[in-house]
């Protein structure tokens, strides 16, 4: 029976192109200029049991970047079966790496992958909770001799006169600014810190024609108003001193 179906193998492949020189594995992974044959030897290089093919059993699989996989089962030299993925890196640039995990290299490669996803996410985390910290001790600490103003920027409804919490109204600043609050997000508005000299714009970009947007300027020692300005989407708001 193994020596017909042998025959008919080789009848098979009369005239076409045999399977080490086919590019169905590459092309199945969308790299270029790969044989069968040169990615079995790669994939060779790595493991005590060689594989003599590779035949594929499911659809592409897109990953981070440009990797890419699919399901497939490779055929042993000891004439044993092996299931897993046919992965590949590298196909936007000229440094291609192919290679064979089974299902349980791949299920440890993905547990791998999340808890690196999640340090990072961490990471990430801890790295913003320390910058926001350090822009909260600068802005409670502004010397009142370097920083003798603050402006105090809110919008709030021009019929109502309901406040909006600055995230609602996409206010924006630009300017010579000292320390601020944009490390508070539930602040109900932006303050800055403001030295003697100083030039700011102020806009809103919520194209809302009931929503204004006020800038109070203020005295750090007497705590008092000493300018006021209103705008909106249509005026921004120009101060200076």
């Amino acid at each position: 029976m193994k020596k017909l179906i042998s025959l008919l193998i080789s009848f098979s492949v009369v005239g076409c192109v045999p399977y080490e020189q086919q590019t169905n594995l590459a092309d199945g992974l969308l790299i270029n200029g790969y044989t069968n044959e040169r990615i079995l030897n790669t994939i060779n290089s790595h493991r005590a049991i060689k594989a003599t093919r590779i035949d594929y059993t499911g659809g592409l699989i897109y990953g981070s970047d440009d990797f890419t996989e699919r399901p497939a089962i490779a055929t042993l030299s000891d004439g044993s079966y092996s299931q897993g993925y046919l992965q590949s890196t590298g196909r936007w640039s000229n440094d291609v790496h192919v290679t064979f995990v089974t299902e349980d290299e791949r299920k440890a490669q993905k547990e791998k992958e999340e808890r690196e996803q999640q340090k990072r996410i961490e990471d990430i985390k801890r790295e913003a909770e320390e910058e926001s910290n350090k822009r909260e001790k600068e802005f409670n600490t502004a010397s009142i001799k370097r920083f003798p103003y603050e402006a105090e920027l809110f919008c709030y409804d021009s019929r109502s006169f309901e406040l909006y919490m600055p995230s609602s109204c996409n206010l924006s600043v630009t300017g010579n600014m000292g320390p601020t609050n944009f490390f508070d997000k539930q602040a109900p508005s932006k303050r800055i810190m403001l030295e003697r000299n100083y030039k700011l714009k102020f806009m809103m970009y919520t194209a809302n024609p009931t929503i204004n947007m006020r800038v109070n300027i203020i005295s750090r020692s007497s705590g008092k108003v000493i300018a006021s300005k209103d705008g909106n989407y249509f005026n921004s708001i120009f101060i200076a001193n």
